[in-house]
């Protein structure tokens, strides 16, 4: 599995892609939901403008393709890990434990000089590692855009190319599918999804339709 997917271990669900792209073209519709995830299924349709026995039609596709541009992420060179690394000591803070450190070991103090320097070291080192997965999560989310989904649209059913999914498509997603957007479910059974690629967690975690607060752990 790729790392930034949602695999569906076991599923038969319809869910509406909502992507928090602003428009930079004439709007199509009245506005993106900012946080679907807070609404009901049927508003959450309602504010894409789609119903689920229909979809959207190909006209309408190509007008949110057009305000909204591909469902991909921009290409970007490989962050090598010595770049990451560099990363952790560019801190005023970093700095300042850096000088207490070696004013430290300068007056013969090295008691407090090694207790400063080791915890500089082990800072660097958890904010190395969770920089650095984080960086290759990134990386191969972009990788998603080769991958394909199951829409519905104009009341058919269709496998499209993942970059060529719009905000308010009707996503059909069966067990073992991989997700390449973020999606709103709006009916579902027996639905779970692997997140260990992306929460590290282990089990399946079960998913359902019901409206969670704005501030909920999404993944």
């Amino acid at each position: 599995m790729n790392v930034g997917s949602l695999d569906q271990t076991r599923s038969s669900c319809h869910v509406a892609q909502e992507d928090n792209v602003e428009m930079n073209l004439a709007k199509t519709f009245e506005a993106l939901p900012e946080a679907p995830y807070t609404l009901p299924p049927n508003e959450a349709l309602a504010l894409l403008d789609v119903s689920v026995g229909n979809g959207l039609s190909d006209e309408e596709v190509r007008r949110r393709a057009q305000a909204y541009g591909p469902n991909a992420i921009v290409s970007r060179r490989r962050i090598s890990a010595l770049v990451v690394l560099a990363h952790q000591f560019q801190s005023p803070v970093v700095y300042l434990l850096a000088a207490a450190a070696a004013l430290a070991f300068y007056f013969g103090e090295l008691e407090e000089g090694s207790a400063i320097a080791a915890v500089l070291a082990v800072n660097a080192l958890i904010g190395f590692l969770t920089e650095l997965k984080a960086a290759r999560s990134i990386e191969a989310l972009r990788g998603l855009g080769s991958r394909s989904a199951r829409v519905r649209r104009d009341g058919h059913t269709r496998l499209i190319p993942a970059d060529e999914m719009v905000p308010g498509d009707i996503v059909l997603v069966e067990a073992g599918d991989s997700i390449s957007a973020d999606l709103r479910l709006v009916e579902g059974s027996n639905l779970t999804a692997d997140e260990s690629t992306l929460t590290g967690e282990s089990v399946a975690v079960d998913k359902n339709t019901q409206p969670v607060a704005v501030d909920a752990r999404l993944a």
